[in-house]
């Protein structure tokens, strides 16, 4: 009796668990973004089309996201790889680049670097841009606006949730990779 008992109070803790698990992100919006936890530096590379920056880590990879965001970084002819699958579960992914596009004006900020996904996997991401309007998904503005070979390849998102707002837009682009 004892032993059916510890099973089934095991079962509903497990269950409670999971179920938690479920639940959406929820919290600050800027205090609940990846940019907030951005790595100081890359796992290696210097950039080069040979010598590529290496991403390890979802705060890696977030560095990139938050230095075109504040406007310290396009990445212009710079080249990523990634060099482990990548779980952004956890925060809200802010886009790679910045475009908004409302009556008021626009604000672009561009990223024109490469990455290579190197057949790793992006996981957990997800992009609420609805209160802030601007462009979502993995990119929010990626160019090849000044010939840099701005792209991505072999690179997989599984699992991606986006939420766009057109509301108050001239016009609203999301999609789960740009």
């Amino acid at each position: 009796m004892r032993m059916k008992l510890k099973r089934k109070i095991m079962m509903i803790l497990l269950s409670c668990v999971f179920m938690i698990g479920l639940l959406p992100i929820t919290g600050s919006a800027e205090a609940n973004v990846w940019t907030a936890y951005a790595a100081d530096d890359f796992a290696g590379g210097s950039g080069t089309q040979d010598e590529p920056y290496q991403i390890a880590t979802a705060a890696q990879l977030a560095l990139i996201a938050k230095n075109v965001a504040d406007g310290t970084a396009d990445y212009y002819g710079k080249y990523f790889k990634l060099v482990d699958n990548i779980d952004l579960s956890g925060h809200y992914w802010s886009p790679i680049g910045v475009y908004s596009y409302t009556p008021s004006g626009t604000e672009s900020k561009i990223f024109e670097g490469f990455i290579d996904g190197n057949n790793k996997v992006i996981s957990g991401l997800v992009v609420d841009e609805r209160t802030s309007k601007n462009s979502a998904g993995f990119f929010g503005n990626i160019q090849n606006y000044r010939g840099s070979g701005a792209g991505a390849k072999n690179l997989s998102i599984v699992g991606a949730k986006i939420y766009a707002a057109e509301d108050g837009l001239e016009s609203v682009q999301a999609g789960i990779l740009a």
